[in-house]
């Protein structure tokens, strides 16, 4: 999902690389929170290092952010193993649910998110999986796993730039829905995701972790961007949002997420709950078309501790082809 807005997939070796060499200290730090987990590219990349905390608001991240903190594939006992169930699914015969007639092609929504085909596919997976997991069939981890390997399998099929908020005039995504295994880093290290407000987790860091914030640059609410993902996600009926009389045209469901860190009144006092943690390493990524400036930040995080700052020329994800070169920030604040 490396169109995933703000996904740090292409940057993971460089955070890495600085992270790593700032980090270790005696005591080595006991864990590594991602406080906004998105995709769960850094929670992966992290995994072998240190015990991960991963969190996020959107379901669809919390479970791909999931997934990737598993340090084994599920044996799936009941099913036959993992390529059993794969192919199970793979195998379904779709019908028209929620999904194909909200959001596919021939549904009366009339929205082009899926072809027909994809659309019901969706429905039958989403539906065996939420009975699956009800009737005890799959595990917790089970249904980690598969839920995973869902998401990833609808991001090949949507007909969209990568971005949910919005789908394509036309139907041009041929693809058909096909899960596929996906490989998991085995670690000796215990990892845990949480699907929840960041902010209730603060009180619980120790001095000792080190705290990763990746939050939104800008006012682009990554609810509204993903609520295709979040409905398919959660086992619950889906009402479409009424604008001026009528359903909102892209289908926006009546309840989602939102973050302060978008808001240009709210960010300053938000970003100020992160950095006073006890942690004494908090990173931040941001970059040079946030809300923020490079120099506010500065200002808002000197009076913590000594605050470094390393720069990356980055090509930012852009929905056509007018792509440009950005600055990525990464502040490092070291509270004495």
């Amino acid at each position: 999902m490396t169109r995933y807005l703000g996904n740090k997939t292409k940057l993971c070796d460089w955070l890495y690389s600085q992270i790593a060499e700032i980090s270790p200290g005696n005591p080595p730090p006991k864990k590594f929170y991602d406080l906004f987990s998105g995709t769960g590219a850094v929670s992966e990349r992290f995994k072998g290092c240190y015990n991960i905390v991963s969190c996020d608001n959107l379901v669809s991240s919390y479970m791909t952010t999931n997934l990737k903190l598993l340090n084994r594939i599920p044996e799936f006992t009941e099913l036959g193993g993992v390529d059993s169930v794969l192919s199970t699914l793979n195998a379904l015969d779709g019908y028209d649910g929620e999904i194909y007639k909200l959001y596919s092609e021939s549904g009366p929504g009339q929205r082009l998110y899926f072809s027909s085909d994809n659309g019901r596919k969706i429905d039958a997976v989403r539906t065996l999986l939420f009975k699956w997991r009800s009737e005890g069939t799959i595990n917790e981890d089970e249904n980690t796993y598969l839920w995973g390997c869902f998401i990833y399998a609808i991001h090949t099929v949507a007909n969209t730039t990568g971005v949910f908020g919005a789908h394509l005039k036309k139907l041009s995504n041929k693809k058909i829905l096909n899960l596929k295994r996906y490989d998991l880093i085995k670690t000796a290290n215990v990892h845990i995701a949480r699907h929840m407000d960041n902010i209730a987790l603060l009180a619980e860091i120790e001095p000792n972790d080190i705290v990763y914030l990746d939050p939104p640059y800008n006012s682009r609410q990554y609810g509204s961007n993903y609520h295709l993902l979040e409905s398919i996600c959660i086992d619950a009926p889906i009402i479409i949002k009424q604008v001026r009389g009528g359903e909102s045209k892209s289908g926006l469901p009546v309840s989602l997420p939102v973050s302060d860190m978008c808001s240009k009144r709210k960010v300053v006092a938000s970003l100020k709950q992160y950095i006073s943690c006890r942690a004494k390493k908090i990173y931040l990524s941001y970059n040079s078309e946030g809300l923020l400036t490079e120099d506010a930040i500065m200002e808002i995080m000197s009076p913590y501790g000594n605050v470094d700052l390393v720069k990356k020329e980055h090509k930012r994800y852009c929905s056509n082809k007018n792509n440009h070169i950005i600055y990525e920030y990464l502040f490092c604040l070291s509270k004495d």
